[in-house]
């Protein structure tokens, strides 16, 4: 029974471990994604008086 017991606690830990590596890779990648669409969003704002200085607009 004892046996038993600490290859059931040696699998959980492993699990949790496995599944907090996942939860990380996640957040990573969401905060990845949203720190590119925020810079897709503002990339042309910030472009437009450079443009518009090339074109000689105003």
């Amino acid at each position: 029974m004892r046996i038993a017991r600490e290859n059931l606690m040696t699998t959980s830990t492993l699990e949790s471990v496995s599944a907090r590596r996942q939860m990380g890779s996640a957040v990573g990648s969401m905060a990845l994604c949203v720190a590119m669409l925020i810079a897709a969003e503002f990339m042309p704002v910030s472009l437009l008086t450079p443009i518009a200085e090339d074109l000689q607009a105003t």
